[in-house]
Parts: structure tokens; sequence; C-alpha cells
């Protein structure tokens, strides 16, 4: 939750926090919000808008069995009561539901069962993890991109596992790779363009399967590494394609994103009538109406007019 203003005290009549600078974030994971209670600063007078983030995980209708062992699998990865420090680069990088950038603000991490450990924000573009006591599974956390004053909800993983030994040595995911398209416009890509973001400690590695996950259109594969995907007619906007990729022994779920950008429309420029009424058009302005890839190589050999009837 955020948007108090600087002086404000939020309670649930055990927990109480007071804003201190703007823009500050309170999680409110573990309080009674049936019974918030605002005070504002002495002689405060205003509105304000307050934002609230919450985070649902949908496991299914039927209760998982815990893993084990080298079950156990996480975005990032540490051990029995082992801390972890995740980074602002850690957290931009595994952004899904965004294109995210250096640019963009990481904030509200926090861990969706409390119960599994504790998230302290060091205050310096950080947070450390700690599991625990006894504790061994995989944890989801949440956060939040903000860019432009919107907030993208993300959420990741972390894996604590009993030793080192248990920590698999598979494909890790280095880098979510962007590209841009026109409308209608196909883009070809290569297991080799999905590999290059990931890497692995066997160094062999194979792509087992590719879906587009958000957008509208058609990816066609060619049976030999090759893939088009080709945006739907008339679709603008964002589109995201996942894929799985392999070492033999542990795979990796991974995308890419794409930008569908609207097409330039052509423009012709206007013919002006001169006072005797004669029109004059240069090879310049016949070249630009031309629907050409590369007009360099192209000259104007005469310019006729037709008689109207």
């Amino acid at each position: 939750m955020t948007g108090f203003p600087v002086g404000f005290e939020v309670s649930d009549g055990e927990n109480t926090v007071i804003i201190t600078e703007p823009g500050q974030m309170i999680s409110i994971t573990n309080w009674n919000i049936d019974d918030l209670q605002l005070t504002p600063p002495e002689d405060f007078s205003g509105n304000f808008f307050v934002t609230v983030s919450a985070t649902t995980v949908d496991y299914g209708d039927e209760p998982l069995p815990e893993p084990e062992g080298s079950e156990i699998a996480g975005d990032f990865d540490t051990t029995l009561g082992e801390p972890i420090i995740l980074t602002e680069e850690d957290l931009i990088g595994m952004a899904q539901n965004i294109d995210a950038n250096d640019d963009d603000a990481i904030q509200m991490v926090h861990l969706v069962d409390p119960n599994q450990g504790s998230m302290v924000d060091n205050g310096d573009g950080t947070w450390t993890f700690s599991p625990a006591d006894g504790f061994t599974g995989e944890v989801d956390f949440a956060y939040v991109v903000e860019r432009d004053g919107i907030l993208h909800d993300e959420q990741s993983t972390i894996g604590v596992h009993e030793n080192e030994g248990q920590i698999t040595d598979g494909p890790q995911i280095e880098s979510i790779a962007s590209a841009s398209v026109e409308e209608s416009e196909p883009l070809n890509f290569t297991d080799s363009d999905m590999l290059s973001t990931l890497s692995s400690d066997s160094g062999e590695m194979s792509i087992e399967s590719v879906t587009l996950l958000e957008g509208e259109g058609l990816i066609e594969s060619d049976g030999q590494g090759g893939y088009q995907f080709t945006p739907a007619e008339g679709y603008t906007g964002s589109a995201q394609i996942g894929f799985v990729a392999s070492d033999g022994e542990n795979s990796v779920e991974s995308h890419f994103n794409i930008n569908v950008d609207e097409q330039e429309s052509s423009t012709v420029e206007a013919l002006s009538q001169a006072d005797d009424g004669s029109v004059s058009i240069s090879g310049e302005q016949v070249l630009s109406s031309l629907d050409v890839a590369d007009d360099t190589s192209l000259s104007v050999l005469a310019i006729q007019a037709m008689k109207a009837h």
C-alpha cells in the first residue's frame, strides 16, 4: 500500500507505521485490514490517493505435495538457513509482465507466505531473503515494477535446498530479449536466439517447445530450429513468446517480448497550381510517392500528363 502523505500514521491496532517519505510502501500482508486506522499530521488538509497492490497464487484445486530434494526449483536458489541477496537488476531481469529496463523501479518486494521466511529491504536497491528455521522448499515472492507511475505486478520463486549438492546445474535465465516489428510484419527467430538468453554448466541445451503466451498471431516452425511469428491482421501492441529449454536432465521456462507497432502511413505531398494554371512536379516528389524499399537506384525518365475525359 502506498500514497499516504508524509506524517500520516497507519495502524490496524497492532501494527503501526508512520510515513516518513513520499511514496513510502507499507506491507500489510499480516494486518487486519478490516480495522485500518489513519491518523493525519496536525493541521493536515487536502486529499490523496492510495494504491493497493494484492498478490494471489493459484495452486489449483488439489493440494500439491511439497517438492523434495532435486525437485525443488526456483528462479533463485539458496540452502537451509542461508540468506540470499536479490538485487534490483535481478528482479528487472526476471520481470515477465513488462519489458523492464534499468530506468524502471522495483518496489513492494514481499513474500506470498511470510511463514516461509523474511524479506528485508536493505534500502540500497537490494533485498535479503532469510529462510525460516528448518524450512526447505519453494518460496513464492512478489514485487511490482513501477514505470511512469504505473505499477506492474510480478512474481518469482526462491528454491531453498537442504545442501548445495541438491542445487542443480541446469539451464539458468541470463536475460529477457525483446524485439519490435510493424503490424503484419513477420519476425524470424531461431533456437540459437532463444538459447543465447540462457546459460548452462553443461553447455548443451535444446529448445523443447515454443508457444505464444500473449498477443495475437501465428507461430510457424520449419522443423530445423527456425521460427516465424506473424502478428494477426490489424493487431498492434505487446506480444510474448514463451519457450522451454532443456540440457537433457533439467529444463527452464523463459520468454521474450515483442512490440508490434502501427505501420507508418505514407503521406503524399499536395501539388499546387500556379496562377497560369500550370502545375510543377519534381522528380523527388514522384519518387517519394512510390512504395519501394529503396529509391536510391531509381530515376525519373519522363512525366506524362493524362487528359481527363
